[in-house]
């Protein structure tokens, strides 16, 4: 088969799956005995399903977690534990890529200031602006863009400690 008609084959595909009609139970994240441990708290594997599930998730509605009944005791005060430990991990990520901007922003303040205080070639002085710049944009890149996706993480994981939990007969 040849690449255009792979490609035909996959759009057409692609299409009929966005025709099929959207499940019900789209906001519904489901949790089975293997996700729990004897004691019947979640698991760190039962915790990274419910990520992976909830990651589909249209962020303004409100989840619902299905868990088997007898699971139900510990379920809540684990799940805070790891959304804990993991927005914890986050905001560490948060603080250590404002450091680095701020550290980008400063080396390309270095450069735009060496370009313009120091009498080089006019090629050297434009080698200093053009690294100035590169600087000065990573640092905007970083604080603008990388912030969007830590804010992100931490509203998917507030979604999902937010959820309403509900108990199925036994998954």
């Amino acid at each position: 088969m040849n690449i255009g008609a792979r490609k035909k084959e996959l759009n057409r595909l692609e299409k009929d799956l966005l025709k099929q009609e959207k499940p019900q139970d789209d906001n519904l994240l489901i949790l089975n005995s293997e996700s729990f441990d004897e004691a019947g708290t979640l698991t760190p594997r039962g915790y990274s399903c419910l990520k992976e599930q909830g990651r589909f998730i249209d962020p303004l509605h409100n989840v619902i977690i299905d868990i088997p009944k007898n699971k139900s005791d510990g379920f809540s005060k684990s799940l805070k534990a790891f959304a804990t430990k993991e927005i914890i991990s986050i905001r560490k990520e948060e603080r250590f890529n404002n450091k680095i901007s701020i550290l980008l922003l400063i080396v390309g303040a270095f450069f735009i200031a060496v370009s313009y205080f120091f009498n080089y070639s006019w090629v050297v002085q434009e080698i200093f602006v053009v690294a100035s710049w590169v600087f000065t944009w990573m640092a905007v890149e970083r604080i603008c863009f990388e912030r969007i996706g830590f804010k992100h993480r931490k509203m998917r994981i507030l979604q999902i400690v937010d959820a309403e939990v509900v108990n199925s007969k036994e998954n």
